[in-house]
């Protein structure tokens, strides 16, 4: 977990017996005990509390979809609405703009 050699704990607890004194450091190590303990136990039921609420949405009904050929199938091709020729043809004008036959 955290990567400590033999020498880095003797070095911790040196400096733990010296800052608390022998009287106090049993009852740290408990403390420290019981926190750690109480540590995994969170994260023991938060693992399986996320664990359970994973499979229960993931373990719905699978209802499987139409084959893509059969949907394509199915369904219809879109209106491509008016004809429309491109801007230099005449015969497209004409129609667009029909001679003015009105005399008035």
């Amino acid at each position: 977990m955290f990567n400590l050699g033999p020498l880095e704990l003797v070095a911790i607890f040196v400096v733990a017996l010296l800052v608390f004194g022998p009287e106090k450091l049993p009852e740290i190590g408990r403390q420290v005990g019981r926190a750690v303990r109480e540590f995994r136990r969170f994260q023991s039921t938060f693992q399986s509390d996320l664990g359970d609420a994973l499979d229960g949405h993931l373990a719905g009904p699978v209802v499987p979809g139409p084959a893509p050929a059969a949907a394509a199938e199915a369904t219809p091709a879109p209106d491509p609405g008016p004809e429309v020729s491109p801007p230099g043809d005449a015969a497209a004008k004409s129609e667009r703009n029909p001679p003015d036959t009105h005399q008035g």
